[in-house]
């Protein structure tokens, strides 16, 4: 099969079976107790920018792929669902282990989207005290070292819609607003405090990580853990991140040059982005990056599949690197 067949073909394709999930917690599993907080989600402003800070004691100490967020309910004395017009939920690594009112100090550079919606969004929690997960669109790969960044934005609320969430002691940063346009707030306010206890869904297969920066002119490593022994691997960048469907499964990179380039062109710049999984379940790739100061600035996303004869066993994280 031609290179330049081999993603699109892979789109038709059946899936492999769903992996086993784990869970962190932060800062604890019990949904229940905490305090209650209207961050982020019953706030009267119709836009906002909202982070907060996944400490790395509780999460797991090697590479996982983290596929799903949840939050607590704290009250019924309050409507059941959240309502926005634009929302989106982002991830990144950060080294911050307390929280500046600069809303991008705090990030790793290009962070992944989780859920990144302009059609309308709906939350809505279960009963008071329950796990809620968002059913996120897109995975984050943790790199087991290093703390994350979660972030929640939206544009046109319904401010009729709204519930607080349990609390804990958690750094978080905040700008909301019914006068300005906080969904690209730049700053905002920053407490030690207050932020939503979290739940993370995660898995210890199909991880992609890439690094947070690559300067032009040098190469960046590009890492496959827990692949499936013996499966062929197809390693693909892009400079967007959009949800592609590949069977039961999905990456979530646009489909533009840069993808088709990845997959049909090879060295110099691809590295090892095609190959069979060996013993280990792990595969080294590298991307070339080109020295056109041009790039500089550009965010270059990655993503895998592994398949087989049979179909598509498996669908890594989309990791974002920035070109300096």
């Amino acid at each position: 099969m031609k290179k330049c067949l081999v993603l699109l073909s892979l789109v038709a394709l059946f899936a492999g079976p769903a992996l086993a999930q784990g869970y962190a917690y932060i800062p604890d599993n019990v949904p229940s107790s905490g305090g209650g907080n209207n961050w982020p989600l019953n706030f009267s402003s119709t836009t906002g920018r909202f982070i907060q800070l996944l400490n790395a004691q509780y999460l797991p100490t090697a590479p996982v792929k983290i596929v799903d967020v949840a939050f607590s309910r704290y009250s019924t004395s309050y409507p059941s669902s959240f309502s926005a017009k634009q929302f989106q939920m982002r991830m990144s690594h950060t080294t911050m282990t307390a929280f500046v009112s600069t809303f991008a100090s705090n990030f790793a550079p290009c962070p992944t989207n989780l859920i990144n919606t302009t059609s309308g969004f709906t939350y809505s929690p279960p009963n008071i005290n329950q796990w809620s997960d968002f059913g996120t669109t897109c995975d984050f790969g943790y790199d087991g070292k290093r703390h994350i960044c979660l972030e929640i934005r939206y544009r046109g609320q319904n401010t009729a819609l709204g519930f607080p969430c349990r609390s804990a002691t958690i750094p978080r940063v905040w700008a909301n607003s019914t006068t300005a346009d906080n969904y690209v707030a730049t700053t905002g306010a920053a407490r030690t405090n207050g932020g939503l206890k979290t739940r993370l869904t995660y898995v210890k297969d199909n991880i992609l990580l890439a690094p947070d920066t690559a300067s032009i002119g040098t190469s960046a490593a590009i890492q496959g853990i827990g692949l499936a022994l013996g499966d062929f691997y197809q390693i693909a960048a892009s400079l967007g991140q959009t949800p592609l469907p590949l069977g039961k499964c999905h990456i979530c990179l646009a489909v533009d040059n840069v993808l088709i380039a990845s997959i049909n062109i090879g060295p110099p710049l691809f590295n090892g982005y095609a190959g069979v999984v060996p013993v280990g379940g792990g595969v080294n790739a590298k991307f070339a990056v080109p020295k056109i100061p041009a790039l500089i600035g550009l965010c270059v996303y990655h993503a895998a599949v592994t398949y087989s004869k049979s179909g598509v066993t498996g669908c890594t994280n989309t990791a974002g690197t920035q070109l300096q």
